[in-house]
């Protein structure tokens, strides 16, 4: 049975290089942002239940969501994010349970979880691990994304919670300021731990 770790942090936070330095461990990783983009495809079910609320002008010429519309949607109103939470949340943890049935024989597992304490999903891992890094380089960072303006930067930080509660509620925190050395040191230290209790 494999140890599953749940990955969490802040938006701009370093998950993505820390996923990757995962995976060039040969770690089975799944990142739960890709399988959202699989489920907003043209024509799942979340797409279609997506375009009968808010109609066809939310689709992209192939068919898909348009993702940065529906961002700048929710940046403005607080109820487009609760829609889309409701519509992709549960498709997305069935496709989380697979993966990991999937990779039983894997002695770790790491699964990146945004929205992990926010939702309470903490019981279904063996460990919690955040990614902290300070605000100012994160929004530096979030920036550097196609679509990705201040607005909402600030708007989607004050969906999260503080970087504190992530500090204080995760098993292991990897702190992403400095290098990708200093990172990928930070994540080894803990796959030890983990392995050694395990």
């Amino acid at each position: 049975m494999s140890t599953t770790l749940a990955l969490t942090g802040p938006i701009a936070s370093g998950k993505s290089a820390v996923m990757a330095i995962l995976s060039a461990q040969n770690i089975p990783t799944l990142s739960t942002d890709a399988l959202v983009h699989q489920l907003q495809q043209a024509g799942t079910e979340g797409t279609l239940k997506t375009v009968q609320h808010y109609g066809e002008d939310v689709l992209n010429a192939d068919g898909s969501l348009n993702r940065k519309k529906l961002g700048d949607m929710a940046a403005q109103d607080a109820s487009v994010f609760v829609f889309l939470e409701q519509t992709f949340l549960p498709p997305l943890q069935g496709l989380v349970e697979q993966f990991k049935a999937d990779n039983t024989e894997a002695d770790v597992v790491v699964i990146e979880i945004p929205l992990l304490f926010q939702k309470e999903t903490t019981y279904a891992y063996d460990y919690s691990v955040a990614c902290v890094c300070d605000e100012a380089q994160r929004k530096e960072r979030a920036l550097l994304r196609d679509g990705m303006t201040a607005e909402k930067f600030d708007a989607i930080v004050a969906r999260q919670p503080k970087l504190d509660v992530f500090k204080m509620r995760a098993d292991f925190v990897i702190d992403t300021n400095g290098s990708l050395d200093e990172t990928e040191a930070q994540i080894k230290d803990i796959l030890q731990k983990i392995r050694t209790a395990s």
